[in-house]
């Protein structure tokens, strides 16, 4: 006579309750609606970004302010000693590179901008999500919500230099894709990260806007301070660094 052995805890009822109990098991198929929900989604942001291309920002077309000397003046015409002076469309600008730029500008630029400008590949994660609380925040309670604030330098580069007319939320996409493939590119290009992020900076400084008509740091540093960017002191780079975000307000003159 054959004497059945008793169920196992891999068997039988023992193993249906072991599958009830068991909370992966219990809520399987929300967890499967979970991944097809990820997948999806994922492959619709990577098709979105497969789109979106970057654009040339014609940097070396940029006009810069001409100034026109008198015929005693035999070289190095500029502002000290220029008998006028000629802007393109009221855009006062002279173009620096990166090495006219001090360190001292540099380090308050970023301090002021974004602070992992050195550590981020063109979007910042936790400045996005700071920037998502806010918004919702402000949602919640009068309604004034927008999407400011998280982008990274590299961000703000491309909109100064993208003519993007598309609605908030779609240009707010598009920037965060054009900023990773930038840097991707450049770093590619130029062979180190470092050098990518220099070339951005240089560009960022030169393209910004500063207030009163004031275009790069170097008509800046003119304007504000009466000096070349090479000689601009710490306070006076902090100054500069504070009006890039709201030249209007920021400014104190």
């Amino acid at each position: 006579m054959l004497v059945q052995p008793p169920p196992g805890p891999l068997s039988g009822p023992s193993l249906a309750r072991n599958r009830r109990r068991n909370p992966l098991w219990r809520f399987r198929r929300v967890f499967f609606v979970l991944a097809v929900i990820a997948a999806v989604a994922f492959g619709g942001v990577w098709a979105f970004a497969s789109q979106v291309e970057l654009t040339d920002d014609n940097f070396d077309d940029l006009i810069e302010t001409t100034y026109i000397c008198t015929g005693e003046v035999v070289s190095g015409c500029g502002p000290d000693n220029a008998a006028n002076e000629l802007s393109a469309e009221g855009e006062d600008r002279v173009i620096v590179d990166f090495a006219e730029i001090p360190e001292v500008v540099i380090q308050a630029v970023v301090a002021t901008e974004d602070k992992s400008f050195f550590d981020h590949r063109g979007v910042d994660p936790g400045g996005l999500l700071r920037a998502a609380y806010q918004v919702g925040k402000r949602e919640l309670t009068d309604g004034s919500g927008s999407l400011q604030g998280g982008s990274t330098i590299t961000q703000q580069y491309i909109k100064l230099a993208t003519q993007d007319d598309a609605d908030q939320i779609t240009r707010k996409a598009r920037e965060i894709v054009r900023a990773m493939k930038l840097e991707q590119e450049l770093a590619e290009e130029l062979g180190s990260t470092e050098a990518a992020k220099r070339q951005i900076l240089e560009r960022y400084l030169n393209r910004a806007y500063f207030g009163r008509g004031v275009y790069g740091v170097q008509a800046a540093a003119r304007v504000y301070f009466d000096k070349d960017i090479g000689e601009i002191n710490l306070p006076e780079a902090a100054y500069l660094a504070g009006l890039l975000r709201n030249p209007s307000r920021a400014d104190a003159w």
